[in-house]
């Protein structure tokens, strides 16, 4: 007999406030479509895909990291995923690397949907900064897997 391993799919917008482009520093939109894998109660993998549609930004990127998720009473839920080997992303004038993370408190509107908001920042090496936020929209679901 097979076990159910949870799953989630997302869709969602965010806004970056201030993402320097080539040009000067101005707010950038972007949507995301994201899947999630539980390798446990609370903690999963996740596999993005992040579009710019405004901001003179024009680029897509996949982002690979891992998140912890946990309810809070029966239908609120409170969550956070890094993703560890981020792209070069310019801020101000400097090109340097960091660490995305994102933190997200959620509401399940039934079983298996609920709407989600969010902070989306970056870790450096000496400390947390908030650029923005998101609203998304996940699906969990349970697929088959090997015992």
């Amino acid at each position: 007999m097979s076990k159910l391993t949870r799953e989630e799919w997302a869709a969602g917008v965010a806004l970056y406030r201030q993402a320097a482009r080539k040009r000067a520093a101005q707010d950038l939109q972007n949507v995301t479509l994201k899947l999630n894998r539980f390798v446990g109660e609370s903690f999963y993998l996740t596999g993005q895909v992040q579009s710019a549609y405004a901001g003179d930004a024009g680029r897509s990127r996949r982002v690979l990291g891992a998140g912890a998720q946990t309810h809070l009473g029966e239908r609120l839920l409170i969550g956070a995923n890094c993703s560890p080997a981020q792209a070069a992303v310019a801020r101000g004038h400097r090109r340097r690397r960091h660490r995305a993370a994102d933190a997200y408190v959620g509401i399940d509107l039934t079983r298996s949907l609920s709407l989600r908001l969010g902070g989306a920042g970056e870790v450096g090496e000496r400390r947390a900064r908030q650029h923005g936020g998101g609203l998304a929209l996940a699906f969990t679901f349970g697929v088959a897997s090997r015992p």
